[in-house]
């Protein structure tokens, strides 16, 4: 028999199996340990841990449970979280559920592996109260939220799961006495601080209109290439570029560059161009834009802070304006039926900033400017400065405005100027023919204040000077479907003739006109036949041409026949003249018919009162002044008549009762020169009885 000199070969250890045995007993063991445990036993030392780190009472009012390993996870019922002392909110949040899954073994590298962060029913409530405080930077002393390995704390941090369903958010500004609330928030979202890639999905509601965002970010080293995607409300951004240090969320540490784009549907807005950020400022520089059938270039920078600071310089070129206001007209605010009823809030967007705006030309058929300027900043987005506005019109015509304009209102205050040089040039081309119009100076200048609301265009304190005229007043004009107006002006002219263009008017004088007025507009044109109110007009002197009232005055003396008073009148309307002090007339305009009862005529030879009735639309008159002779007491008033066009009037005379008193004067000097006066007398003192009187009537009485 032969033995072999080896020993059998001794059984491996299986070390394997024994560290696998022993980690499945202390997961065991952590499960059922973590199953034994009364959590809400712990939710008062849970709940003054937390408040503890972040310097705000926090409190578990419903139920908590979880395990511990080998995945930690809590679900947690009605959560409060205290707010500001003093604020408007009670509590900085309420949450109806919360669950969170981590990851304890990462712990132990110095990561923070968050698996699943969800709230459910969350209300988050902030506020500022000034520039340096708000009620969400944490009093407490919790530690930062990574920081480098070598210090011992973490050094990644992962979030794979976050998501925020049938939540909200309300914010409050103190100063500006403004809340703005973001509800219905359903967002999701996955984050790697510590890895390449960055990715947040969500969904949510703001005034009723649905919002949405996505981000993107594939990083490598310190560079994420990122896409961004933001659509609400009819707007839609997206950015597609580099972002440097994304992961420090410091606005002031990221950088970013790439194309940027925006779309608004509802006014036909779209911009294109390469974004810059740095510093927490972004730069568009060469921005391509288009606003209806509108398109330009410009530069626009933006200062990130709770209100906006932007900076813009942009030119346009051709705009027409309806055009644009029914590209718009998507965006137009709805005004309550009755304004008292729901006063206006502040525009929900809060901005700063300086905006210059140059445009080419802007149409408004038949009207058109060309190029137009404007220069407008604001310190909240609600009330718009606006420094300058200057547009140059046809005829070298310019119109010039500046004021403020309140977005919440929609109202415009400010002062308007307007000047001109070819005033005729400027109508005719707004489609305007006048004939009178032609005949009047072209230069023209014209100042006022301006309030405009869409409803309502006020002209305050106005002062027009053209040529020798001058006018100054009131003007309000309502631009709603019923454009009515009221109108106060009072005005003076030097030259009657000059203001009608007509020279061969039959009034050589100054004017004086004063009115209060209203009525209403049909299709930018006056509808006569509504204007009512009352009127004033006064010439202060001049010359009445047609009728020479001094000659009849001396010539009334020796006339004793009536065909030759009716030569006298004949020849004194086709040659004659008369100087006068002052004619006047207090006007009542109803329906657009104005009528006078105290037309007043005084002049040297002769004073008279008349009444009158001018029917504006037909631009006819029919006028009667009565003159009483200063030399002839006892003689009766001759009618002075006017009718027809009131640039073109017709004289007549009225002289019914002259000629009966001439008439009558030529019976009396006929019977003086025929009655023997001395037999008359002897037959009278013979027979002095009522028939002897009553003829003696007869003879001189008459």
């Amino acid at each position: 028999m032969f033995f072999s000199s080896q020993k059998p070969p001794r059984k491996k250890f299986n070390y394997i199996f024994w560290l696998a045995l022993l980690l499945a007993l202390a997961f065991a063991g952590a499960s059922m340990f973590s199953a034994l445990i009364d959590w809400d036993r712990y939710k008062p030392l849970i709940a003054s841990k937390i408040s503890e780190k972040i310097g705000r009472e926090v409190a578990i009012n419903g139920d908590i449970s979880g395990t511990i390993f080998p995945i930690t996870e809590i679900t947690a019922l009605d959560i409060s979280v205290a707010g500001e002392k003093g604020g408007k909110y009670p509590n900085l949040a309420l949450i109806r559920k919360l669950e969170i899954s981590l990851m304890p073994m990462a712990l132990l590298s110095g990561d923070i592996q968050i698996k699943k962060l969800h709230f459910t029913g969350a209300q988050i409530f902030l506020e500022k109260f000034s520039s340096n405080k708000n009620n969400w930077s944490m009093p407490g002393n919790a530690p930062d939220a990574a920081s480098s390995p070598d210090g011992g704390g973490l050094s990644a941090f992962s979030l794979d799961d976050l998501s925020m369903t049938e939540s909200g958010l309300a914010y409050f500004d103190h100063a500006e006495k403004k809340e703005q609330i973001l509800s219905d928030i359903d967002a999701k979202a996955s984050v790697d601080l510590g890895g390449p890639d960055l990715s947040l999905k969500g969904d949510a509601s703001w005034g009723g209109q649905p919002l949405s965002f996505s981000l993107d970010a594939e990083t490598k080293g310190n560079i994420a290439k990122t896409t961004l995607a933001f659509s609400g409300g009819g707007i839609d951004v997206s950015f597609d570029g580099a972002m440097e240090n994304a992961k420090s969320l410091d606005s002031a540490k990221i950088k970013a560059q790439g194309p940027f784009s925006l779309k608004y549907d509802k006014a036909k807005l779209t911009a294109k161009g390469n974004l810059q950020y740095a510093g927490g400022v972004a730069q568009v520089k060469n921005l391509d834009i288009a606003l209806g059938s509108a398109s330009g270039q410009g530069d626009v920078q933006v200062k990130i802070a709770d209100a906006p600071e932007i900076k813009a310089k942009l030119a346009l070129g051709a705009l027409d304006v309806k055009s644009l206001m029914a590209d718009i007209s998507g965006i137009a605010p709805q005004q309550p039926a009755d304004p008292k009823a729901a006063p206006a809030s502040k525009s929900a967007f809060a901005w700063k900033g300086v905006v210059q705006l140059a445009i080419k030309e802007i149409s408004y058929a038949p009207y058109r400017a060309a190029p137009v300027t404007l220069n407008f900043s604001t310190n909240d987005g609600n009330r718009i400065m606006v420094q300058r506005f200057e547009a140059q019109l046809p005829g070298d015509s310019v119109l010039e405005s500046s004021g403020d304009y309140t977005m919440a209102a929609q109202q415009y205050n400010g002062k308007l100027n307007f000047r001109t040089r070819n005033l005729q040039q400027l109508t005719r081309e707004a489609g305007i023919s006048l004939a009178w119009l032609d005949k009047q100076p072209s230069s023209a200048e014209f100042e006022s204040g301006i309030v405009y609301t869409p409803q309502k265009l006020q002209l305050s304190e106005y002062r027009l000077i053209h040529g020798d005229g001058k006018a100054n007043g009131d003007l309000s004009l309502s631009l709603g479907q019923n454009k009515g107006f009221d109108w106060k002006i009072d005005f003076k002219h030097p030259n009657i003739r000059t203001l009608s263009g007509q020279p061969q008017l039959p009034v050589e004088s100054a004017v004086n006109f004063s009115a209060d007025l209203s009525g209403l507009m049909a299709s930018n044109a006056l509808d006569w036949k509504s204007l009512q109110g009352t009127a004033k007009t006064e010439l202060p002197g001049g010359k009445l041409h047609g009728v020479d009232l001094v000659q009849i005055s001396q010539r009334l003396k020796e006339l004793n026949k009536v065909n030759d008073f009716l030569d006298l009148l004949q020849k004194a309307r086709a040659q004659g003249q008369t100087s006068f002090d002052k004619i006047s007339a207090d006007w009542t305009v109803v329906k657009g018919v104005a009528q006078s009862d105290n037309i007043v005529l005084i002049s040297p030879p002769a004073n008279g009162k008349g009444k009158g009735r001018i029917d504006l639309a037909q631009q006819d008159m029919n006028i009667a002044t009565y003159v009483s002779f200063n030399e002839h007491p006892k003689a009766p008033p001759l009618g002075i008549l006017l009718s027809g066009q009131l640039t073109q009037p017709k004289y007549g005379f009225d002289s019914a009762a002259v000629q009966s008193y001439l008439a009558t004067k030529a019976i009396n000097k006929v019977i003086e020169k025929n009655v023997d006066k001395e037999k008359l007398q002897q037959k009278i003192d013979k027979k002095i009885d009522e028939g002897a009187q009553k003829l003696m009537n007869k003879l001189f009485g008459q």
